[in-house]
């Protein structure tokens, strides 16, 4: 582990939090790996293993798993994104997408407005008010 995964709380947004992990070879089978919200942002983390393409898409991803399991984070999305690089470069490089989401955020009950709930005229006059317009 060159540098160990450290994801900054501003990085969420409504608790969720896309991480692009980017590997490219270098100097025969080793591969190093880096982890951002953005390309032109901060390295948030870089491991370095050995192997092919898949073996460092693996490494990657169990980098991101285990450390988001000792956070208490929940990866909710992966996306292998390889098949963005042209054909012959593929051998070299590898691209995965992480969703993340904060375990304690917002439920998916959470994110649909809730209907009024009975007897509550404050939400029967907006109804008014909008159908009125």
């Amino acid at each position: 582990m060159r540098q160990p995964l450290d994801i900054p709380s501003q990085a969420f947004r409504d608790d969720v939090v896309v991480l692009n992990a980017h590997g490219a070879r270098y100097s025969g089978g080793r591969w190093v790996i880096g982890a951002k919200t953005r390309h032109d942002g901060d390295l948030l983390g870089e491991p370095r293993t050995a192997g092919g393409p898949e073996h460092a898409t693996n490494a990657a991803t169990k980098w991101i798993r285990d450390h988001c399991a000792s956070e208490g984070l929940e990866v909710f999305r992966v996306d292998n994104l390889n098949d963005q690089y042209p054909e012959d470069e593929r051998p070299q490089f590898t691209l995965i997408r992480f969703f993340v989401d904060r375990a304690m955020g917002t439920a998916p009950e959470g994110w649909s407005p809730q209907p009024p709930a009975a007897g509550d005229t404050e939400g029967q006059d907006q109804k008014a008010r909008g159908e009125a317009a």
